[in-house]
């Protein structure tokens, strides 16, 4: 009977951080069609202006104002919280599998596609790293430096990432040819490791300076079995992200 290799599963873990403060991740309500950055129950409120001056007033909140503690800061109140500093992150399920499964008598190929959608009204950065991933022990890193497109030589088993965003790092970026150049957001892989084998590498692989909206950054997963390999029926392993405020 055919053994098969039933998935590799991935477990993420995301940590949202502006400056050196974590935050709670919260996403407010929003469609393809409206941002509501923040919201109040008052009797009044609006904004109002002339020659000499210009108001934005809200009425009938309860204790607003700024406090603070080591463990937490808190703007209280429709006009306490800066609309400037909006930072949140849509993030993926936690806990996802690589598909097809893969027949390890076989062998084959499995994939798998992350996207996170990041707000930010300061401009980010984007970084993974791999750990315990079970992939790496048994199959080889895909390239150490990123290069163009998932070519394996034949007989070959490897697991490698290929990240996609309009903000995407240079080390990612390509001219079709070679990564590190050019101008293509897409199809540059590489695995989680470094030169020395740890699989504990931080790759920033999306960063912006400057307000970015809404912005998509894909992460794109892959594994490669070759035939008759001696495999675990499910491999598993962390990835981390961490979204940083600029």
């Amino acid at each position: 009977m055919a053994k098969k290799l039933n998935h590799i599963l991935i477990l993420l873990a995301l940590l949202i951080m502006t400056n050196s403060h974590t935050l709670a991740v919260t996403v407010p309500p929003h469609s393809e069609n409206y941002l509501i950055i923040a919201d109040s129950i008052n009797f009044a409120g609006g904004y109002s202006t002339s020659s000499a001056y210009s108001l934005q007033d809200t009425g009938g909140e309860t204790a607003t104002g700024p406090s603070s503690s080591e463990s937490y800061r808190l703007r209280a109140g429709y006009q306490t919280m800066d609309s400037s500093g909006v930072f949140f992150v849509d993030v993926p399920n936690s806990s996802q599998s690589l598909t097809p499964n893969i027949d390890v008598q076989v062998g084959g190929q499995s994939d798998l596609s992350l996207v996170w959608e990041v707000t930010s009204s300061s401009g980010y950065q984007f970084s993974i790293k791999g750990s315990d991933l079970g992939a790496t022990e048994v199959v080889p890193e895909y390239y150490i430096a990123a290069t163009v497109g998932w070519n394996l030589p034949s007989g070959v088993s490897a697991f490698g990432f290929s990240p996609e965003s309009v903000d995407l790092t240079t080390t990612f970026k390509n001219d079709g040819v070679n990564c590190g150049l050019g101008s293509n957001t897409s199809n540059c892989w590489q695995g989680f490791g470094n030169a020395t084998g740890s699989p504990l590498t931080e790759h920033v692989i999306a960063e912006r300076g400057v307000a970015s909206g809404q912005r998509l950054v894909t992460l794109k997963l892959r594994a490669t079995i070759n035939a008759n390999s001696f495999l675990s029926q499910t491999l598993t392993g962390n990835i981390y992200a961490t979204v940083v405020a600029s």
